[in-house]
């Protein structure tokens, strides 16, 4: 059974505003790398936000949403995939593995929030009508 489209078009906005949300707790000093890490989880892909499992209505939602949902293809991609938590690893270890540490994806972070305007994200996300 599909799901109709208004209801799809909800969730994802609700979705976004969660995590979008979650992010800004993090700029604000509210929570923990870890914590935005642990709450956030696989967030891009768990919700298939790159439309690998939409159909052709579903993408167009997608689309019309997209200015939100490439911050947190970054976020995922560049700082949740990519963070290591652990401290027995050396910089070149990290490097050879494709992972980076705390300090790295505290910056990561930070920039991607500059970049893409996180709290006027989460401020347009709440004005949008479900």
């Amino acid at each position: 059974m599909s799901i109709s489209l208004s209801a799809y078009r909800g969730s994802i906005i609700e979705g976004l505003r969660t995590a979008t949300l979650l992010v800004e707790r993090w700029r604000k000093g509210d929570c923990t790398l870890q914590e935005l890490v642990g709450e956030y989880g696989d967030y891009y892909h768990y919700e298939a936000l790159d439309g690998h499992e939409a159909n052709e209505d579903q993408k167009r939602i997608l689309a019309e949403f997209s200015e939100f949902i490439e911050p947190h293809q970054k976020i995922t991609l560049d700082v949740v995939d990519a963070v290591y938590f652990g401290d027995e690893f050396s910089e070149k270890q990290l490097e050879e593995t494709h992972r980076i540490g705390m300090d790295v994806a505290e910056k990561r972070l930070r920039d991607l929030c500059r970049q893409y305007d996180i709290e006027g994200l989460l401020k347009r996300l709440s004005e949008i009508s479900i």
